[in-house]
């Protein structure tokens, strides 16, 4: 079972490294589209077409990866601390630093306009530092309930 865990947990870190790389080429192509537009102030060109064409696709790649990884994730997360198990497993450190990843990467990704954008409270404090321009949403208006 160990050889399994061990296994699972190189899958989630490989997936992981994947995720930074199709990241990473992915603004290196919106970085070389930027810098072309600005040399020829033109978005028409073939290699703007290419590059954005192979941004899209390394896009689709990256949320892919995301999504793998906090899948994966959350099945490590349930195997780890699933009710009806009688000890608690050993969680090794590369364990400890997939799970400190996960919860920074769950704080990143988080629709925080949901919250700050929208929240009665976050509206009333912006209307005490000077902000009086912003009214409080309705439900109906958000087509959300609030709860404070």
């Amino acid at each position: 079972m160990n050889s399994y865990y061990n296994l699972f947990i190189f899958y989630i870190f490989f997936t992981k490294l994947l995720f930074v790389f199709f990241s990473l080429l992915k603004i290196y192509y919106e970085w070389k589209n930027k810098k072309l537009e600005k040399k020829t102030g033109n978005t028409e060109t073939q290699e703007y077409k290419e590059n954005t064409k192979i941004i899209e696709n390394l896009e689709f790649y990256k949320k892919r990866f995301e999504f793998t990884f906090i899948m994966s994730m959350s099945i490590l997360l349930i195997y780890l601390f699933h009710p009806y198990q009688k000890s608690l497993p050993l969680i090794t450190n590369e364990t400890r630093f997939l799970i400190f990843l996960f919860a920074f990467i769950l704080i990143a990704t988080a629709n925080w306009g949901i919250f700050i954008k929208e929240s009665p409270l976050f509206i009333e404090f912006q209307n005490i530092i000077g902000k009086s321009e912003t009214t409080t949403p309705t439900p109906t208006q958000t087509n959300e309930s609030y709860i404070l």
